[in-house]
């Protein structure tokens, strides 16, 4: 995949030597890397409830609720 974002002759010339496999397996490891890190960051910085307003659609949200109102026995509480 770096090889065709990452052209063999640019890389080259960035690197000042022909790119062999293993540059652009430090790359893919880089990439993967950097990739990791930045979403255990942003996982922390997110509260649940942008979590499942991002993970579900308003139809399952609205179920949710739905759901939330309701006794054990399945009554509705609401007052709607």
């Amino acid at each position: 995949m770096a090889a065709l974002v990452l052209p063999p002759d640019y890389l080259g010339s960035t690197l000042m030597q022909p790119p062999g496999v293993s540059d652009y397996v430090m790359i893919a490891w880089l990439s993967m890397s950097m990739g990791t890190v930045a979403g255990a960051l942003g996982s922390g910085f997110a509260d649940e409830d942008a979590i499942r307003q991002a993970a579900c659609s308003r139809r399952e949200q609205e179920r949710r609720a739905r759901l939330s109102r309701q006794e054990p026995d399945g009554a509705d509480t609401s007052q709607e």
